[in-house]
């Protein structure tokens, strides 16, 4: 008996020790094949994301940003868009329930006059993005998530109400690209999505691994997402259908 439950201890001490040998590592590049983008990341001392930019064959995009001191959530965004062509300077405002209020200012040379904006966040109770407004307040874009933040349903309405186009996604149990970064709001990528498709697909804890669109004006045929992984279980290519569309870098944390 006594053989037997020093055994499994041993066994747990071992397992515990695989486990605590395991490298953690934060996301340093994505270079998207699909997009034909390069996307490079920074971060601080507490790995909260500080910088990241993006490009592309024609068009470069860098954003930069803060945190407050007290609180450790995140406070601005300053998106420079082609070094100075249009500069968009974000402060947010989390003082009411179920919505994040963004002060807006732009400015840069493509902008004949300087601006202030207010757009709401609209958030659930875990900080999920739910929903995007266009301009006239009428609703674009729908989110519903599973358990762990993974956007199952992503809607996107029509502006005349011509068709909607529907999306929905399956997720397996492994980590997210963006496993480690500390300090961003769970509606963060979400509402780059439209934007930013390199995101796609990491929005939340795990990884996609099937999506299927139902778009009313387009064929668009079911993806099956794989990947391949490091030792540590980190993605490093993406691909869709068999074809590789985005290969991933990361660096280990001491």
């Amino acid at each position: 008996m006594k053989k037997a439950l020093s055994f499994s201890l041993l066994l747990l001490f071992l397992f515990n020790i695989s486990l605590l040998a395991q490298d953690k590592k934060l996301l340093i590049k994505i270079n998207s094949i699909k997009t034909k983008e390069v996307i490079t990341f920074k971060y601080d001392n507490s790995n909260r994301l500080i910088y990241f930019d993006e490009k592309g064959v024609a068009t470069y995009c860098e954003f930069k940003l803060k945190y407050d001191n007290k609180t450790n959530v995140l406070s601005e965004v300053q998106m420079n868009k082609d070094r100075g062509e249009l500069v968009l300077n974000s402060s947010y405002n989390y003082s009411n329930a179920g919505y994040v209020i963004e002060e807006q200012k732009s400015s840069g040379k493509q902008v004949k006059e300087k601006t202030t904006d207010y757009n709401n966040i609209y958030t659930d109770g875990e900080g999920c993005l739910i929903k995007t407004t266009f301009d006239d307040g009428k609703l674009w874009e729908e989110f519903k998530y599973d358990d762990k933040h993974n956007i199952v349903i992503y809607t996107q309405h029509a502006v005349l109400g011509n068709g909607d186009i529907v999306t929905t996604n399956e997720y397996g149990d492994d980590k997210s690209i963006f496993t480690n970064i500390v300090g961003l709001p769970a509606w963060f990528w979400a509402i780059h999505l439209n934007s930013m498709q390199w995101c796609n697909g990491f929005t939340g804890t795990n990884s996609l691994k099937y999506s299927n669109t139902e778009n009313p004006h387009v064929d668009t045929p079911p993806i099956a997402v794989t990947y391949d992984y490091d030792a540590e279980g980190y993605p490093i290519k993406q691909f869709y259908n068999g074809e590789l569309v985005c290969e991933f870098e990361y660096k280990t944390l001491k």
